[in-house]
């Protein structure tokens, strides 16, 4: 719970990033994301998105290391509108032992929701 969802990132990065840490950002999206982590001192990653606007699930996972604490996914995303798939969900939560934020703030815009992993995923 918070009060909108800048709030809601900005208790997560001060709970979860600090200097040395990063967190992956697949970009274009909600820009956001880049100023919390900036601002706790974090440093941001970006992942390029395919030309079609997907995720590019293999670059992400291959960006992910000992120094990853956060993996930003926005779904649908905002300014392109895809959504991630499942099963790219999936890959992501079972390959990585970051926090993975999954933004669905525009789920009613969307033709599926994906926040049923979190019952599944620690």
């Amino acid at each position: 719970m918070g009060a909108g969802m800048d709030g809601v990132v900005d208790t997560l990065m001060r709970m979860f990033i600090q200097p040395g840490t990063k967190a992956l950002i697949s970009t274009p999206t909600f820009s956001y994301y880049e100023i919390a982590v900036r601002a706790q001192g974090g440093t941001p990653v970006f992942i390029r998105r395919s030309a079609d606007f997907s995720i590019d699930t293999d670059a992400v996972i291959s960006s992910i290391d000992y120094s990853t604490n956060m993996v930003f996914l926005c779904s649908p995303n905002n300014p392109s509108g895809n959504s991630i798939p499942e099963s790219d969900l999936r890959e992501i939560l079972d390959r990585s032992d970051a926090l993975v934020f999954l933004d669905e703030a525009y789920v009613e815009f969307a033709n599926m929701q994906l926040t049923h992993l979190s019952n599944e995923y620690d």
